[in-house]
């Protein structure tokens, strides 16, 4: 193996575990000293884009997309439709705060509030990891608000290296190499 190169084509995923699987894969392209360049194959987004962060270089075709570097959380309050269906449910727990955010328990301001709180902890750590390996600061990656970024923009901005096709990847490395 004399390189690697990560195709991504995905909107995003689960923060969890993703900054120990990015700090594994940078450890790993140290020690081995091989060259990693991703390519986002049309999306490389949120979670798909932190690892894409592991590679010495990202790559994007021109209508290829990549950031959304932000996170989210859903919550849900069904207590209305289920009184409304004629059902009662109880969840029993062991105190106050537990199960916070379960949809059979009316959400209430603190919560959403403990929630966002939670969001913004994971955001500043997401900024962080994109900061320290793309020339972008994380006052900048908070002003993009979690925006998706196209092409040469994306370039410009710094969350990509340059636009350039597969196959132009291909020999990009084959002629670093």
């Amino acid at each position: 193996v004399r390189a690697v190169v990560l195709q991504i084509d995905s909107p995003g995923g689960e923060v969890s575990g993703l900054q120990e699987t990015v700090r594994r894969m940078i450890e790993c392209k140290e020690q081995h000293g091989k060259p990693v360049v991703a390519f986002a194959d049309e999306e490389c987004y949120s979670a798909a884009f932190a690892i894409a962060c592991a590679a010495d270089d990202i790559y994007l075709p021109e209508s290829g997309g990549c950031g959304s570097v932000g996170v989210l959380a859903t919550v849900c309050d069904r207590t209305q439709a289920t009184r409304d269906a004629g059902l009662r449910i109880e969840v029993i727990r062991s105190g106050a705060r537990k199960a916070e955010g379960h949809p059979d328990i009316p959400l209430s301001d603190a919560v959403i509030g403990r929630v966002q709180k939670r969001v913004d902890q994971l955001a500043k750590q997401f900024f962080r990891l994109v900061s320290a390996n793309r020339p972008i600061s994380m006052k900048d990656l908070d002003a993009l608000q979690g925006a998706t970024v196209f092409g040469q923009k994306a370039v410009d901005i710094g969350l990509a290296t340059a636009v350039a096709s597969f196959d132009e990847v291909i020999e990009i490395l084959e002629n670093q190499l």
